[in-house]
């Protein structure tokens, strides 16, 4: 059995890091873009229960758990709650694909992210 010793694992890690956040602004348009990579991975419709399938999977749920916990509901008003349903529409796709539901729409939660991912470039 080949085993990594967690110095390997660290600088693996490191490797594959995200590169060095200045603002929220560059947080969220990472987690934008990582999400969108996740869920045009999923489109493709990778074997369920692959590496590729789980790893995507979960880094989709992640990214949209950032997303979901980083509203600010009491400044961000309307546009805060419509990107909430937004988002939580594209987790319930997950959710759906995850259980193996015929009607899991990644397309459309694909559609969603890239028109978000878009508009926030243009925002800074």
């Amino acid at each position: 059995m080949n085993e990594l010793s967690p110095q390997m694992i660290y600088k693996r890690t490191q490797a594959t890091a995200v590169p060095e956040l200045n603002d929220v602004h560059d947080l969220i348009y990472v987690t934008l873009k990582e999400l969108h990579r996740s869920l045009a991975v999923l489109n493709e419709n990778p074997t369920f229960g692959s590496d590729v399938h789980n790893n995507h999977s979960s880094r989709a749920l992640t990214a949209l758990y950032v997303l979901q916990v980083s509203l600010d509901f009491d400044r961000g008003g309307e546009i805060a709650t419509n990107l909430f349903k937004l988002y939580e529409y594209c987790r319930t796709q997950l959710v759906a694909l995850s259980t193996r539901d015929e009607s899991a729409d990644i397309s459309t939660s694909l559609t969603i992210i890239t028109e978000l991912l878009d508009a926030w470039k243009r925002i800074k």
